[in-house]
């Protein structure tokens, strides 16, 4: 049985729009979650693994808004600098 096409994955970068998470010198956590997240969504997609991404712009959501985009387990980037 190929489970890539009964699951799917969620994929959500961390932080965003007001938040911008860890910061360090000029790097936030925010910048660096949405290109890792992009990056996921993308090749996920190219591995024929059903796929959706939370947030693919630096925008602020809410938890409720963030749930409201998801239907399958939920892999959250985030880094600690």
């Amino acid at each position: 049985m190929d489970f890539r096409k009964k699951i799917g994955v969620v994929v959500d970068a961390g932080h965003g729009g007001d938040d911008p998470g860890a910061i360090s010198g000029s790097l936030k956590e925010k910048d660096l979650t949405l290109r890792a997240a992009q990056y996921m969504y993308k090749r996920l997609q190219e591995l024929g693994v059903p796929t959706s991404i939370v947030r693919d712009t630096d925008e602020t959501l809410t938890r409720n808004e963030k749930n409201d985009r998801s239907i399958w387990k939920w892999y959250r980037c985030h880094n600690n600098f």
